[in-house]
């Protein structure tokens, strides 16, 4: 069976105002080649609402931070994560290199020159995780997105 990733949005509010946003990724890797299908945010399938894309639900919002957990079925420890955007460009800035780990939640920051920045979402994002060797292997990456900047 070929791997999978679904998306799910999750709004928090903060004094009654809707100011964080996450997009939760749901990850299962192919159970013959451990691999993980490119997902782009700019795919209609489970989106909230009729003929939008989750794109449309993140876009003018900012990118804060990057959280990954592992499954039960643990990815290789020091897999890759990459987020990139409309252009093309990793906006992790190669900080999700062996951020995933085998038993350990970790949290990353978009970056720019090696240097924390929030990212305002301009259009699609692209999530692809790489080195991942454990068939069937199950993890969650939730990007959290703020209003405005902080």
């Amino acid at each position: 069976m070929a791997g999978t990733v679904t998306m799910n949005i999750e709004n928090h509010k903060v004094f009654g105002e809707k100011t964080i946003r996450e997009l939760i990724f749901t990850c299962t890797a192919d159970v013959a080649a451990a691999s993980f299908p490119e997902t782009s945010t700019g795919t209609t399938t489970n989106a909230p609402g009729a003929n939008t894309t989750f794109t449309q639900y993140i876009k003018g919002w900012f990118l804060h931070k990057i959280i990954v957990d592992p499954g039960a079925a643990a990815p290789t420890v020091d897999s890759d994560l990459t987020i990139k955007d409309s252009h093309g460009i990793d906006v992790l800035d190669g900080n999700g290199t062996d951020l995933i780990h085998n038993t350990d939640s970790k949290q990353s920051y978009p970056m720019i020159d090696g240097v924390p920045s929030l990212q305002p979402v301009l259009g699609d994002y692209t999530l692809a995780i790489t080195n991942n060797a454990v068939n069937s292997a199950t993890l969650t990456v939730t990007l959290v997105f703020v209003r405005t900047i902080m």
